[in-house]
């Protein structure tokens, strides 16, 4: 034996058809063009000459290193969080085409202070410490992970020298005497023209 029975639809269902229903259409809607975009830019026919304390990195596979010149560091020395030695370096900038250029360090923030750069965790590897940058005449921090970039005039004459003067400080990053250990931090720095 055969039943049928009769459903009704109810309100509530009736609006939700409705708004598949005319939810479906929008798949097929047209698309027309809101606007035109358009890029500028230039293409510099070289790129500066930058060394950083004497070491071209344009000929040492684009490194560098900064050391220490207090380093070893007494653990006990630092003088509290926030606190350590600094240790100024020089980017030289020559035989540039452009008259400014953009400077930014990025890497891995330190857990416990996200203006310095993390020390390597790598077996061997000091704890509590970070590196810290910043413009030594202004003082503005170079921040890891926030994209800060400082601006710099250059001198474009043939043969000048422009001298981008930078402070590296070397600080405890929590209120607990660093552990003995090495220091490694690593950085990607950006010029950009």
């Amino acid at each position: 034996m055969n039943m049928i029975h009769n459903t009704a639809i109810t309100p509530p269902l009736l609006a939700t058809l409705t708004i598949l229903a005319l939810t479906s259409g929008l798949a097929h809607a047209t698309h027309y063009p809101a606007g035109n975009v358009t890029f500028n830019g230039s293409v510099a026919g070289t790129t500066c000459q930058i060394d950083i304390d004497g070491s071209d990195i344009s000929t040492t596979g684009h490194n560098a290193t900064v050391a220490f010149l207090s380093s070893p560091v007494d653990a006990g020395s630092f003088g509290g969080q926030g606190q350590g030695p600094d240790q100024d370096f020089i980017l030289n900038v020559t035989n540039c085409n452009v008259s400014n250029i953009n400077l930014m360090f990025s890497g891995t923030p330190d857990a416990n202070n996200s203006s310095a750069f993390a020390n390597s965790t790598a077996p061997g590897s000091a704890t509590g410490v970070a590196v810290a940058l910043r413009e030594t005449l202004t003082s503005y921090p170079l921040l890891p992970g926030q994209n800060s970039t400082s601006s710099f005039s250059l001198d474009t004459q043939p043969n000048h020298v422009t001298f981008i003067r930078l402070t590296a400080k070397l600080l405890q990053t929590t209120a607990a005497t660093p552990t003995a250990g090495n220091v490694t931090v690593n950085t990607v720095m950006s010029i950009i023209y």
